[in-house]
């Protein structure tokens, strides 16, 4: 059985093609199956088995694998071609696009992989766990304790890295639950401290040496001296992008300012006159801020009394509750077209005196979804109910018409979304994938939305606050 009818013919090869592009392949099994002739460019595949399958002359490329098992696979004679960049050319290739981009692993488990004379020139191992990885028998823990001890670095950069070090060991020991509280007696959390470092010494180098910052910008914006976490209007960089730039930034000062230590600074700040100076007052500011977030864990640790960062998503638990209104079954590109969620809310506002204990003005919008493996909203039905909240349990059912839902007590992430309606997908992106992936929760299959009198669908100061179920730790 074919993975798809459609075809496409090479006409630089001289062959048709299996036309996989832009498809997505969600659990799929082609177990022992041997493909031959495929285009899958720009394929995505998810929850794929193929185990002892076999793959001759595919064109691959832009392809992004997820979540799917290559236990026992061999790549042989895999190449990128041959070309500068890419661009189109005169070779087999089902419209002579040559794409030489280069190949990316991420988050995926490669340990025990063997890589028998292959070319890894230029390869780039970023944040990569590689304690017991060998080369040519040599463990790299090895390698690089006799590359820095045999470096030829100043004194003071290499203090710099040692401190950056512990820095970093210390950012990857803290819970997650434990980055953005803020406990009584302090004005900052343990993120924006990790942010505010890679601020200072962005600032305090690189302009300073006649450049520009290095970082993105955000972090000059959400982290620079007399900011808090109280005052974000957004989700601040995560733990794992912290994390990634302040190991970036570590070799790019160490590759940078040791030639450049007595050079004086392009830029006056304070009373210092020479790049050295401002070296020795970055490692003082590194160590205060590490005591200040030892300071703020140990605080926390001892149960003291702590605020939440408004702009970081937080796990709540609620009580139980009730909606009564409108309720349908459509997928988001029905909802769209049809209008079915502007038909509803008008519905429900015409017919709210109808229903019986309604607890506030506040409209939800509560969404539940089928419990099915690859569930996609674009083309799975899904249950909409839009409505008022009433006391959970209460006698009185639903006016004729309307559907009444009940939700038991259940811990929920929450956060505000603040901004244009149209705009509330990068939201639920940051709900159901990195706040998921962070904290290692699961969703529960239903999620709800208030809209109250912050709410202004189509203007930039709208606000809506969110809730996802979770399923139990």
């Amino acid at each position: 059985m074919a993975l798809t009818d459609k075809k496409v013919f090479d006409e630089k090869g001289g062959f048709e093609l299996t036309d996989l592009r832009g498809e997505k392949l969600h659990m799929v099994s082609i177990r022992g199956a041997e493909l031959h002739g495929v285009d899958a460019r720009d394929t995505s595949l998810v929850h794929v088995n193929f185990v002892g399958s076999k793959w001759n002359h595919i064109y691959f490329s832009n392809v992004h694998i997820n979540e799917t098992q290559l236990g026992g696979t061999v790549f042989e004679n895999i190449r990128r071609p041959d070309a500068a960049e890419s661009r189109f050319e005169e070779e087999a290739g089902t419209d002579g696009w040559v794409n030489v981009e280069p190949v990316t692993f991420r988050t995926s488990d490669l340990s025990k992989a063997v890589f028998e004379e292959c070319d890894l020139s230029d390869a780039d191992f970023r944040d990569c766990k590689v304690d017991t990885m060998r080369i040519n028998g040599v463990p790299v823990s090895e390698l690089m304790k006799i590359y820095e001890e045999h470096r030829a670095l100043p004194q003071s950069v290499k203090d710099f890295r040692q401190l950056r070090e512990e820095t970093i060991s210390f950012a990857e020991s803290v819970p997650a639950d434990k980055l953005d509280l803020i406990p009584e007696g302090y004005s900052n959390s343990i993120r924006w401290n990790l942010g505010h470092l890679l601020a200072a010494w962005d600032h305090g180098i690189f302009p300073k040496l006649g450049g520009s910052w290095r970082i993105p910008t955000v972090y000059h914006s959400m982290f620079p001296n007399g900011t808090s976490p109280r005052d974000w209007r957004s989700a601040p960089p995560s733990l794992k992008e912290i994390v990634r730039q302040l190991r970036d930034q570590k070799e790019q000062i160490t590759l940078e300012l040791p030639s450049h230590l007595d050079y004086p600074l392009a830029e006056p700040f304070l009373n210092m006159s020479t790049m050295a100076e401002m070296l020795e007052f970055l490692l003082n500011e590194e160590q205060h801020h590490q005591r200040t977030m030892r300071a703020i864990a140990e605080a926390l640790e001892n149960g003291a009394a702590f605020e939440p960062t408004p702009a970081v998503p937080a796990a709540v638990k609620l009580p139980p509750f009730a909606v009564v209104g409108v309720s349908f079954e459509a997928n988001l590109k029905e909802i769209n077209e049809q209008e079915l969620g502007r038909k509803a809310f008008e519905e429900v506002m015409a017919r709210r005196d109808e229903i019986e204990g309604r607890l506030s003005e506040d409209v939800y919008l509560v969404q539940i979804y089928p419990q099915k493996m690859n569930f996609n909203p674009h083309v799975d039905p899904f249950t909409q109910l839009i409505g008022y909240k009433v006391e959970h349990g209460s006698a009185a059912g639903a006016p004729d018409g309307l559907a009444k839902r009940e939700f038991e007590e259940k811990e929920y992430v929450s956060y505000t979304h603040r901004g244009p309606e149209s705009e509330l997908g990068r939201t639920y992106d940051l709900l159901y994938g990195r706040w998921m992936g962070e904290n290692d929760r699961r969703p529960c299959g239903y999620d709800f939305e208030i809209w109250g009198s912050r709410y202004k669908p189509d203007q930039p100061d709208n606000e809506i606050d969110l809730y996802i179920a979770l399923a139990p730790k």
